[in-house]
């Protein structure tokens, strides 16, 4: 691991403090969430005609709620979200912080089901005000399969930019099963760009994006507009990506918001808030703002400025230069003015004594790593590329099974989350493609690979070996029929005497 630090932060931000008794009873206050602290969006009515713009200057934001990861990092990773509506469509914005503003390389045409994998925004929301609040619906009946789907007023929107034409996206499915809601949007959901509008703009300072949309009703499959005086279920979150915009940075760069309680809103309806369709627009603070917990009092304040962007460490030491405590453990902060607030605690939650304390801190670059090598064969290079060349099988269980194939095997693992669940390569052991799908047997004949998977992650038809151009079908060999699955060369016609086959 390295920083880039240039050594001037070694010296330190140094100042004293005098601690007397008089203020000892402040209450115990780590960084802040950003999750989950709004029960209840307010979508209020579109004052008159709605450009989609990007500037958001023709909305009633009075509906906009606030969430973010930390709060610390706030300046860094935060996102505001509104609703608006008329008897047309539904109107979405968000205002976003992000040190990386809109990098999201998830093709719609190519990765359309990972809109969600970078910088982006993901709405919830039932379309049917009949429905009884909160939704009894989740993932696990279906996974069961003890009930069939037909909930088709459940729609998850995935909203995100792909950076590469810089392209609004749209992705819709329906229902706690993730379904198409029309046939010609297959494979992934991706809503065709004219049935809606979209915009994104980067923020003036380069740390932050806007974006609006307006959706219609008939796209959404809505029955009837939801109007004013509706209440139905619903949920937001914002994810933020890796700064090369292929991946999402993980679950410590998501936050999420409009819930009833803790849980997976991609996996359980029980969670979601609820969606106020306010009759008229301006709407109190007070309302849109209530259950939310209030801001608890840090009577101290700690100034200091920073030449440039970076990620400091701010420690409190006492007169024998012991830590106390770490008023910030490898924060993003800006350039300029910065202040931090403490409660008077030290690490262990007990007020400090009566005495002189010192504040010192030190600022660097992010640290970064640098591949220098991996343990056994983790592929060539070890990360997955862009090739699907990279990386190797699966990281959740035991290698199951192989099949010799023309200049090649066929390689399988019961268990992958990350890692592919199938491989091939060649006979010198490199990676030549991957499958997310897992197998506990493999078989070929020449033309076509079989693989039998009753319980792994991805025990579905694998979409991403579809997109490769193969014929995926049911076939019957002896095995389960419901889990066997048959697919055709990557190319058609003979079966090329070369090692790019199977």
């Amino acid at each position: 691991m390295h920083s880039s630090d240039r050594g001037w932060a070694c010296r330190g931000l140094s100042l004293a403090i005098a601690v007397s008794a008089g203020w000892m009873h402040a209450s115990l206050c780590l960084a802040d969430t950003g999750l989950g602290r709004h029960k209840q969006l307010y979508a209020v009515p579109a004052p008159g005609k709605v450009v989609v713009d990007g500037k958001l200057d023709d909305w009633d934001l009075s509906g906009q709620i606030e969430m973010f990861v930390v709060s610390e990092t706030k300046e860094m990773q935060s996102g505001k979200f509104a609703l608006m509506y008329d008897q047309d469509a539904l109107y979405l914005s968000g205002v976003v912080r992000d040190t990386s503003p809109m990098m999201n390389r998830q093709d719609p045409k190519v990765n359309g089901d990972r809109g969600w994998d970078a910088d982006s925004c993901q709405f919830r929301l039932s379309l049917d005000p009949k429905q009884p609040y909160p939704l009894t619906e989740s993932v696990w009946p279906y996974q069961a399969k003890t009930k069939q789907d037909t909930r088709n007023d459940i729609v998850h929107l995935t909203l995100w930019n792909f950076t590469d034409r810089d392209e609004p996206c749209l992705g819709m499915q329906l229902g706690m099963t993730y379904r198409l809601p029309r046939p010609e949007w297959a494979p992934a959901g991706v809503v065709p760009s004219d049935l809606y509008q979209g915009k994104y703009a980067k923020a003036e300072d380069g740390r932050g994006y806007t974006f609006e949309y307006r959706i219609p009703w008939s796209t959404l499959g809505a029955t009837a507009p939801l109007k004013g005086g509706d209440n139905v279920a619903g949920t937001v979150q914002f994810c933020w990506g890796q700064p090369d915009g292929l991946k999402t940075a993980g679950g410590s760069a998501w936050a999420y918001d409009v819930m009833a309680g803790p849980g997976f809103a991609f996996q359980d309806a029980t969670v979601w808030g609820k969606i106020i369709f306010a009759e008229k627009g301006d709407v109190a603070r007070e309302l849109v703002e209530a259950g939310v917990p209030a801001e608890k009092p840090l009577p101290l304040a700690f100034a200091y400025d920073l030449p440039e962007d970076g990620q400091i460490t701010l420690q409190l030491f006492d007169q024998d230069n012991l830590v106390r405590r770490i008023l910030v453990a490898q924060g993003d902060r800006r350039a300029g003015h910065n202040i931090e607030k403490w409660d008077g605690m030290d690490d262990q939650g007990q007020p400090l004594t009566p005495g002189t304390y010192t504040c010192k801190g030190i600022i660097h670059q992010p640290i970064t790593g640098k591949f220098r090598f991996s343990v056994h064969n983790s592929g060539q290079p070890p990360y997955p590329t862009d090739d699907n060349k990279g990386g190797w099988g699966g990281d959740h269980g035991t290698p199951r099974a192989c099949s010799a194939v023309l200049n090649g095997m066929l390689l399988s693992w019961d268990y992958a989350e990350y890692g592919w669940g199938i491989i091939r390569v060649d006979l010198e052991g490199h990676k030549q493609w991957g499958s997310k799908s897992c197998a506990l047997f493999v078989a070929n004949d020449g033309k076509r690979f079989f693989t039998y998977d009753p319980q792994g992650f991805e025990a579905a038809p694998p979409e991403s070996l579809a997109k490769r151009g193969e014929l995926r079908r049911r076939v019957r060999k002896g095995l389960d029929c419901n889990n066997l699955l048959g697919y055709k060369y990557p190319h058609e016609g003979a079966l090329p005497e070369t090692q790019d086959t199977l």
